[in-house]
């Protein structure tokens, strides 16, 4: 599996519209919306996997001084027992297309996001997932470590997602909790 590092304008646009496909395939009650995009696109790297032409999976890393100048801070409050020494790389917005989940995109996009925050210079890299118990292993086995469970979101297409914190969706969809999780690469 490859994935390559995005810059083109179009590719980015089909991204925003994947982000938005992948979640509804999961959860009804994401937002009817035609694009999922925030402030922090525009500082990230983004990744892409594509099947021929089509991205089918993609995903970005922000690199910030401090965990309140994360994407969404709020969910992090408290959740760490001391500040981290910035910069802190974030993995976030993970999406996979249905018709690719389990072929190993997230492992590439995973291993990409990790070695360039590592040459950026973080010296943490922490993300959320929502996915459940595999993905959790998926990123224990790269060595990150579960840091808690988030705070609710107050923005965003997920502020207004049902059943996030683990109750099932209006969908019947059950929703695992959003689970924080770490990898200190000062060691």
């Amino acid at each position: 599996m490859y994935a390559e590092r995005i810059y083109d304008p179009a590719d980015l646009e089909e991204i925003y519209a994947l982000r938005v496909a992948a979640w509804r395939a999961r959860v009804e009650s994401f937002p009817d919306i035609g694009q999922w995009t925030d402030a922090h696109d525009t500082i990230a790297a983004h990744w892409a996997v594509r099947d021929r032409e089509r991205i089918v999976a993609a995903a970005r890393l922000s690199v910030h001084d401090s965990l309140a100048e994360l994407p969404h801070a709020e969910i992090f409050d408290g959740v760490f027992s001391e500040s981290l020494d910035g910069p802190i790389g974030s993995l976030n917005r993970l999406v996979v297309a249905a018709s690719h989940s389990g072929r190993g995109c997230s492992a590439a996009l995973d291993s990409i996001r990790i070695n360039h925050a590592r040459a950026q210079g973080c010296r943490h890299v922490i993300g959320e997932t929502y996915a459940g118990t595999k993905r959790i292993a998926q990123l224990a086995d790269l060595g990150f470590k579960v840091a808690g469970t988030a705070r609710p979101y107050l923005s965003g297409p997920l502020a207004v997602v049902k059943g996030v914190r683990g109750a099932t969706a209006d969908d019947g969809h059950r929703m695992a909790a959003i689970i924080h999780m770490a990898l200190d690469l000062t060691d």
